[in-house]
């Protein structure tokens, strides 16, 4: 039995190392990305700048395209670990939806306004579709996590997500399209957004209230 569990522990313990060693990697070769053209960052470039061999490269990822999908989830987690604990303290839904508006416009551009490299990173290898629709996601779940919708009266989970993922998209891109629109703006479109529902149960008002 305590050989099991030690065989438990150093599992995880050589799975976490794995992790970090990856994730290393991954946050290499995004800034080698960011630095220059991101689709001309070979392999050679990744494993000179960490001083590993071609061959632990492949032992962490399948190729190229695999390690841009890599670096394109950096980015998304990035977002997600400025915007979860900023949504802690709040007092309202309309506060907590102006952190997670303020939150995007700063991943997405430079206090001066300029872009920042993920505009041209994931232009570049091609997976700006990728970036916005984990993005999407992941906002769209943390519009659910943090109870910020008013709730359908009869609703299941891929209607709360469908309304939650159609706000979240609306708050990207607008962002993306129109960088000089002011967040507060912002930020009264998605609280509007998140008020609509298709359906309203009996015996509730206008905004969903018993």
């Amino acid at each position: 039995m305590m050989r099991t569990e030690r065989s438990r522990r150093n599992f995880a313990d050589e799975a976490n190392r794995y992790d970090a060693k990856r994730e290393r990697l991954v946050r290499c070769a995004r800034s080698l990305a960011e630095q220059g053209d991101a689709a001309k960052v070979s392999v050679t470039d990744v494993t000179s700048e960490m001083g590993i061999t071609r061959g632990l490269f492949y032992y962490y990822f399948g190729g190229k395209e695999e390690l841009g999908e890599a670096i394109i989830q950096t980015y998304v987690e990035d977002l997600l670990a400025s915007m979860t604990p900023s949504c802690e303290s709040y007092d309202t839904r309309e506060e907590a939806i102006k952190v997670i508006v303020d939150e995007i416009h700063r991943w997405l551009y430079e206090e001066d306004g300029s872009r920042k490299p993920i505009w041209h990173v994931s232009a570049e290898l091609g997976l700006d579709g990728m970036l916005f629709n984990q993005t999407a996601d992941a906002v769209a779940s943390l519009l659910i996590e943090k109870g910020l919708l008013i709730k359908y009266g009869k609703f299941t989970d891929e209607i709360l997500f469908e309304h939650a993922r159609f706000v979240a998209t609306g708050i990207l891109g607008e962002s993306r399209l129109r960088p000089e629109l002011q967040t507060d703006m912002l930020c009264e479109a998605a609280c509007a957004a998140l008020r609509y529902r298709k359906r309203r149960a009996p015996g509730t008002d206008a905004d969903g209230e018993e």
